[in-house]
């Protein structure tokens, strides 16, 4: 029923039950109609959203994908100049490898290197382990779905992430590999400097200068003996010099003797390491006791003429292994 305002006659009608239940019907169906396409429409943002969020990481991850290689090839470059440094050093010093196995073979190091620049170590299934553990880390926190949903809108996205988790599990090996090439190579350089540490300290212990400022008057080898008055074997040489000249070390060394014995006066003897010994004798005075270290140079007593001795001398003799040897022959001043 109708009531109008004022005088005018009022009316009614009636609407038959099926019509007004249908148009019940079409206004619910409207409803879900517009809650579906809202629904729809809400969720078609979100994915926008995520392909724009992917594509910008996606952006980001190649950039840094990009500055990595670049940054690792410059480390490749380094480490095979660090081994053609190490190769030159090895010649010069005259070093060699300790294990016939071991990196320092020829051209083992240069293959390492080689196939690192080629990548011939990514053959077989570790790659693609490297490639699933790192797909795993960029999916699930970056876009909180699983490693393997099936997202029709996002399978472009998932073959780039593919691309780049191969491209950072190259890095992580090719990282992991110059590791151990590195290590090698330190290993390498220590034993290099480990030997040219032993040969300075060879030529440091090796007898090479004069032990006192004269002249030789009695060589090494067979002689007659002023005192037994037969021929004897003469087992260092005599240096002349005027009583109180200093008498020098003449390697670096130990005295383990340094006092009076029969026939040689006042006598000191250096142990040098390596099985070399050397002789002082006859000396006026002596100027360290045993137990002493001493340098190359290093004052050690004075000329005299005490023992068996003919006048102002000292006797100086070089044994190797407890063999006596010229010791003209380490003479270089």
């Amino acid at each position: 029923m109708i009531v109008p305002s004022g005088k005018e006659k009022s009316f009614s009608f009636t609407l038959p039950k099926n019509i007004l239940m249908s148009l019940s019907a079409l206004l619910g169906a409207l409803t879900i109609i517009v809650f579906i396409f809202t629904y729809d429409y809400f969720m078609v943002i979100k994915e926008v959203y995520k392909n724009q969020y992917l594509k910008v990481e996606n952006t980001q991850l190649k950039e840094q994908v990009q500055t990595l290689k670049i940054k690792m090839n410059s480390i490749i470059n380094d480490i095979d100049r660090i081994q053609k440094f190490e190769k030159k050093i090895k010649v010069m010093t005259g070093v060699r490898p300790s294990n016939k196995n071991s990196f320092n073979t020829p051209d083992q190091s240069s293959i390492k290197i080689q196939n690192l620049k080629n990548n011939k170590f990514f053959e077989g299934k570790d790659i693609k382990n490297w490639e699933q553990e790192i797909y795993r880390r960029l999916t699930i926190p970056l876009l909180g779905i699983e490693a393997n949903a099936a997202v029709s809108n996002f399978k472009k996205s998932k073959k780039s992430l593919m691309a780049l988790g191969r491209s950072i599990a190259e890095i992580d090996i090719k990282i992991d590999k110059g590791k151990k090439i590195i290590n090698d190579l330190e290993m390498s350089l220590h034993e290099i400097d480990s030997s040219i540490l032993d040969q300075r300290s060879f030529f440091r212990s090796t007898p090479s200068i004069i032990p006192t400022d004269g002249w030789v008057t009695s060589h090494f080898g067979p002689r007659k003996s002023h005192y037994a008055k037969r021929v004897k074997m003469h087992e260092g040489i005599d240096i002349g010099a005027r009583s109180g000249t200093p008498i020098v070390s003449t390697a670096d060394g130990v005295v383990v003797f340094s006092g009076k014995k029969p026939g040689f006066g006042n006598f000191i003897k250096i142990r040098h390491g390596y099985g070399v010994e050397t002789i002082y004798a006859h000396a006026k005075k002596l100027f360290v006791k045993a137990g002493k270290k001493v340098r190359r140079g290093d004052l050690i007593a004075a000329v005299g003429s005490t023992g068996y001795s003919t006048g102002p001398h000292v006797h100086y003799e070089v044994r190797i292994n407890q063999v006596p040897v010229d010791p003209l022959y380490y003479i270089l001043n």
